[in-house]
C-alpha cells in the first residue's frame, strides 16, 4: 500500500506537480484500488462537482482507464490548508511533498489546528477496503497535509505494507 498526498487546484499551477504529473505517479504505481478523499455521501449521490479537483480533473477518469476501483475514505472537512503548498511555485515535487521533511512540519501543522484527529475516519476506512479485497494493490490519495497522519496511521497496522510511490524514472 502507499499513501500519496495531493494538493487540490495547486496541481494547476505547481510546475512540477500538475494533474499530469500526479496522472503519472497513480500509472506508475499501478494500484488495484484507489481509497480517495472523498467525501462519502458525494459519492454516493454522484455529485462530482463536490469532489475535489484533482479527482475531477485526473484520477476518476484514470481509474476508469485503468480498471482501477474507487473507494471513498474522507469526509466533507478536509482540513486546512498548508502554506508549505507554496513551495510547489518555487518548483518542489511531489517527491518533496510526499517526504519525511514534510511530513514533520506537517504533523506540526495539525498540531497547530488541532486535526491530529481527523487520522481515525480515513484510516478506518481504508482498513475496511482492505479487508474487503485482501492482497489488493492500494494507492491512498489524501491532502498532503493529511498524509503524514493517514501513513503513520497505517504503518501502527500490522495487516498493511506500506510501500513507498516514486516518481517515473524519467523525473528522478
Amino acid at each position: 500500500m502507499g499513501v500519496l498526498g495531493t494538493v487540490g487546484a495547486w496541481h494547476r499551477w505547481a510546475p512540477r506537480y500538475s494533474l499530469r504529473h500526479l496522472g503519472a505517479l497513480v500509472r506508475c504505481f499501478g494500484p488495484d484500488l484507489l481509497c480517495a478523499e472523498i467525501d462519502r455521501a458525494d459519492w454516493e449521490a454522484g455529485r462530482w462537482s463536490s469532489f475535489p479537483l484533482e479527482y475531477r480533473a485526473c484520477l476518476l477518469d484514470l481509474c476508469r482507464e485503468l480498471g482501477v476501483i474507487v473507494v471513498p475514505i474522507g469526509s466533507r472537512w478536509r482540513g486546512l490548508p498548508s502554506p508549505l503548498r507554496l513551495a510547489l511555485l518555487f518548483g518542489a515535487g511531489p517527491w518533496w511533498l510526499n517526504s519525511s521533511a514534510a511530513d514533520r512540519w506537517h504533523r506540526i501543522w495539525a498540531r497547530l489546528h488541532a486535526d491530529v484527529g481527523l487520522k481515525e475516519e480515513p484510516v478506518g476506512h481504508i482498513l475496511e477496503a482492505v479487508q474487503r479485497d485482501p492482497g489488493r494493490r492500494v494507492l491512498v490519495t489524501v491532502r498532503v497535509e493529511q498524509r503524514y497522519a493517514v501513513a503513520s496511521g497505517l504503518a501502527e497496522r500490522d495487516e498493511v505494507t506500506l510501500v513507498p510511490v516514486l516518481p517515473p524514472r524519467a523525473w528522478r
